[in-house]
């Protein structure tokens, strides 16, 4: 039987957090998500017409950032995707635009010569200060910073395009999601898709990037492998009955559950907890333990920062469980250190 006392404190210790932003045309994506805290938003990008000509300039963009400050871990716990494609019209020149679009709901659907990549990423470190606009900031939805919170293309230059950083993330992989090449997590068919998996000890951010290839709706389609005579899915009918159809735009939002140092401590010392549950709980507090002796020793820190790394080191050491451990607890507290040493990745 679990501690109730001790299920009440880690609930208020473990937060929820994700970063949405509103759509550019937020009538159109009204109804698309809303994240698990109550907000209701889109981390959207609408991509740009111009056909992905060569693999090094495929549109790459930023979509969503969760930060976990110090003495937290955070753990990525849910992930949603979109991809909307169509096309856009007018009548004559000074009418309004007309869009005829399709979500994408086939897991695997691409464009013959067109895709879409998805990236998950953690990196260490302490937000950066917001950096001031230089003159000839890229145009709308463009950014030549690459650590933004925000969803833009992330552009060297606009036109022709060309990606920041060779159009790879920075950061370190997260588990599974190093390069996801499918719709798993779609907005509105799931919501958000939770599991447990990917924890990281703060400071850090988890970001997620997107890189589209740009299909050419002028192609020859001589050359490309054609959809079977009835189709099936409903985006090969889609693309049958809109042949000059493209990727319109791409959303994506990441949730991460943030521990504080507290929860950790009553993990680690709650005798109701598993043998396993508290190695986990202890091995964290000690990479906390390493973080707080760090910024004792930066005479720069902020005195909020200095504050909470004394207050870290007053719950050290901790106590222990006066029985001795069986064999078969010090082998899962050996391979547990191992697996969370190769998962947590720590720099």
């Amino acid at each position: 039987m679990k501690n109730p006392a001790r299920n009440q404190s880690n609930k208020c210790s473990v937060i929820l957090d994700t970063n949405l932003t509103k759509a550019t045309d937020s009538a159109r994506w009204a109804g698309i998500g809303t994240d698990p805290i109550g907000g209701v938003g889109v981390a959207y990008l609408p991509v740009p017409s111009d056909p992905t000509i060569e693999p090094n300039n495929r549109y790459f963009g930023h979509l969503s950032t969760v930060y976990v400050p110090d003495f937290f871990v955070g753990q990525l716990v849910g992930l949603r995707q979109s991809i909307v494609i169509g096309t856009e019209r007018r009548a004559n020149p000074e009418s309004e635009v007309v869009y005829t679009e399709q979500e994408q709901l086939s897991p695997f659907w691409s464009f013959p010569d067109g895709n879409v990549t998805w990236f998950v990423t953690w990196t260490p470190g302490r937000p950066r200060q917001p950096l001031v606009q230089q003159p000839g900031q890229p145009a709308e939805n463009f950014s030549n910073e690459i650590y933004i919170t925000h969803a833009a293309w992330l552009a060297k230059r606009v036109s022709p395009y060309l990606p920041l950083n060779g159009g790879m993330p920075p950061g370190q992989s997260v588990a599974q999601f190093d390069v996801l090449t499918s719709l798993l997590f779609q907005y509105r068919t799931q919501g958000f898709s939770f599991y447990e998996g990917s924890p990281h000890v703060g400071p850090g951010r988890f970001d997620l990037y997107v890189s589209v290839r740009q299909t050419n709706p002028a192609r020859d389609r001589g050359d490309q492998p054609q959809p079977p005579p009835v189709p099936t899915r409903i985006e090969d009918i889609f693309v049958r009955d809109n042949p000059l159809a493209r990727y319109m735009s791409v959303a994506g939002d990441i949730a991460v559950r943030r521990i504080e140092f507290s929860a950790m401590r009553s993990t680690a010392e709650d005798r109701w907890s598993s043998s396993l549950e508290r190695q986990m709980a202890r091995f964290y507090m000690e990479e906390m333990k390493k973080n707080a002796q760090e910024i004792l020793k930066d005479k720069s820190a902020p005195p909020e920062l200095l504050l909470e790394a004394k207050n870290v080191l007053r719950n050290f050491p901790l106590s222990r469980n006066p029985r001795p451990k069986t064999e078969l607890e010090k082998y899962i507290e050996r391979s547990v250190v191992k697996i969370l040493k190769k998962k947590t990745r720590l720099p």
